[in-house]
């Protein structure tokens, strides 16, 4: 697991969401007491963390 920490995370998503030719799945912003995260799996199977911290 890996973690990226981001400053504006609907940019992120945004950013995410329009990639094209890679083989990724994420989903979509999910709210946690301790900020926001979006979780994305990696072609070879790593799971990230993108981040924005309260």
């Amino acid at each position: 697991m890996l973690q990226l920490c981001v400053l504006n995370i609907g940019k992120a998503y945004e950013l995410i969401s329009n990639l094209n030719g890679f083989d990724i799945r994420f989903e979509g912003i999910k709210q946690e007491p301790w900020g926001s995260v979006i979780y994305l799996w990696g072609p070879s199977g790593e799971l990230w963390h993108v981040t924005e911290l309260n």
